[in-house]
């Protein structure tokens, strides 16, 4: 899923929602194998909500690209997103979109570091180029 995230940052819209598609569709293959009903719940949640938390984000970070930064915000309201890089690059994404200062946030100021930003585009281009 974060093969689809770093899609959707370089503007592979299409790239973006085959990945997300694959990974949701091997994920599902997967579960369905489960022959003890509870690993619905044990073994394969904290795996799904992982999957739903990196679609959300991308489909936001594609509605960014698309102009439409009021329904990226509508989708991310309300989501418990992790304090992750993913995370952060797409609320910056967000604050730039709605011209608002981008501003460090508190705790992670190597992430404010313009370096450190080139570094993660590089490394997802770097993904993206891999596949």
């Amino acid at each position: 899923m974060l093969l689809a995230y770093a899609r959707a940052t370089t503007g592979d819209v299409a790239g973006a929602r085959r990945e997300m598609a694959e990974v949701k569709a091997r994920f599902a293959r997967l579960a369905g194998t489960a022959t003890d009903p509870n690993a619905q719940a044990s073994l394969f949640k904290p795996y799904a909500d992982l999957i739903a938390g990196y679609e959300i984000r991308t489909e936001a970070r594609i509605d960014l690209l698309e102009g439409h930064a009021a329904e990226a915000v509508k989708r991310i309201e309300g989501a418990q997103l992790p304090v992750d890089s993913v995370s952060l690059d797409l609320l910056k994404a967000i604050r730039r979109a709605r011209s608002l200062p981008d501003t460090t946030v508190p705790g992670q100021p190597h992430l404010a570091n313009d370096r450190q930003t080139q570094a993660r585009k590089d490394m997802f281009d770097g993904m993206i180029s891999w596949r």
